[in-house]
């Protein structure tokens, strides 16, 4: 999925799990260029992403990379993980933006 954001690093699942690992905090997006809920909360996670400096920002394009799925157990799409110094906390199928908020929000008050 395009995604011109600096503060996103749309990265593979090989590169995600070398950065997560130097990532005291991250939020994973796992979306693909046909699913029509991803296309509409991408602009909200890179603008969450330009506005928050305490969680780092990654996104992992399931068309390209499909086996990324394991990385998070995704189940549907949009679908979003978030991790603590690399382990993973929470997993959330949504393209709501009040639930994306929610998770970042517990991000950074953990």
């Amino acid at each position: 999925m395009e995604n011109s954001s600096p503060a996103v690093q749309q990265v593979s699942p090989e590169e995600f799990l070398s950065l997560n690992k130097k990532s005291a905090k991250s939020i994973v997006l796992f979306s693909a260029p046909w699913c029509g809920l991803c296309k509409r909360i991408t602009p909200i996670y890179r603008k969450k992403a330009m506005e928050i400096a305490q969680v780092n920002f990654f996104s992992i394009d399931l068309g390209e990379f499909p086996q990324a799925r394991n990385l998070a157990e995704v189940t549907s799409l949009p679908f979003f993980a978030t991790f603590i110094d690399g382990r993973i906390q929470e997993r959330k199928a949504s393209s709501k933006p009040d639930v994306l908020m929610n998770l970042i929000n517990q991000l950074i008050n953990e």
